[in-house]
């Protein structure tokens, strides 16, 4: 499956959306602020980074989104925040989703990202 970087800094969050992604069968890395996200990236490359848009540092989520797609335009973003619809200045992510979400809706999106990717192979071999 994929190896996806989730960045929040909530630590049930970041623990729960890795214990979803990992039943799923995919690789998850964690990050707890959008600093620590852009050094992962140095020496990961994951399909998919997912990122709360509000994070306490230097970099919140939005700086991280605009980062990736200037940088790692390949990598796929998934943006989650508690404000729905949030004004994106710059870059927008490939999919935002309101927090709170359902488990199978985050899996819903990460599989539509995947399936778009013919490098990442979805499903069983």
């Amino acid at each position: 499956m994929a190896d996806i970087l989730v960045s929040d800094d909530q630590n049930f969050i970041r623990m729960l959306l890795k214990k979803i992604l990992e039943h799923e069968g995919h690789n998850v890395i964690l990050s707890e602020n959008g600093d620590k996200t852009l050094e992962l990236l140095k020496q990961n490359k994951p399909s998919i980074v997912i990122t709360d848009i509000f994070m306490p540092g230097e970099m919140n989520g939005e700086d991280v989104i605009n980062e990736l797609k200037s940088n790692y335009p390949e990598i796929n973003v998934i943006a989650m925040s508690a404000s729905e619809n949030f004004p994106f200045k710059e870059a927008k992510p490939d999919i935002f989703m309101e927090k709170p979400f359902k488990g199978h809706e985050l899996i819903h999106a990460v599989n539509s990202l995947l399936s778009e990717n013919p490098a990442v192979s979805v499903g069983e071999v």
